[in-house]
């Protein structure tokens, strides 16, 4: 995905990438993605991701409870393999948000004769 939004078998889509510069660990603060440029009228269907490797301890995308039409927060979930806390470093987010329900696939025809 190029980072952006239109539609896509009429349905809105957003794709975005970003880094706030603020830890977003579980015991940090919470990253916000904001879609309110697409104008989703219900909670879009949203995948989200870690991109970065920041600190020495992993780290993947998770909700954090705020979800609507207009935003979703995601924590940096940190593993507590070698330590007990959560708390992590920023980390760069890459997300896309589709309208709820979408259908991705956009329909083609079928050839009309198997290549011999």
């Amino acid at each position: 995905f190029e980072t952006g939004s239109g539609t896509s078998t009429g349905q809105k889509y957003i794709v975005g990438i970003d880094d706030n510069g603020i830890a977003n660990g579980v015991d940090n603060e919470e990253y916000i993605i904001d879609y309110t440029l697409v104008g989703y009228e219900t909670s879009p269907d949203l995948v989200a991701a870690v991109i970065g490797e920041n600190g020495p301890d992993g780290a993947w995308a998770r909700g954090s409870g705020t979800f609507s039409n207009t935003s979703q927060g995601v924590f940096a979930e940190e593993d507590q393999e070698k330590d007990p806390e959560r708390s992590h470093v920023s980390e760069p987010i890459a997300w896309v948000a589709f309208e709820s329900c979408s259908d991705l696939i956009q329909a083609t025809s079928m050839p009309s004769a198997m290549p011999s």
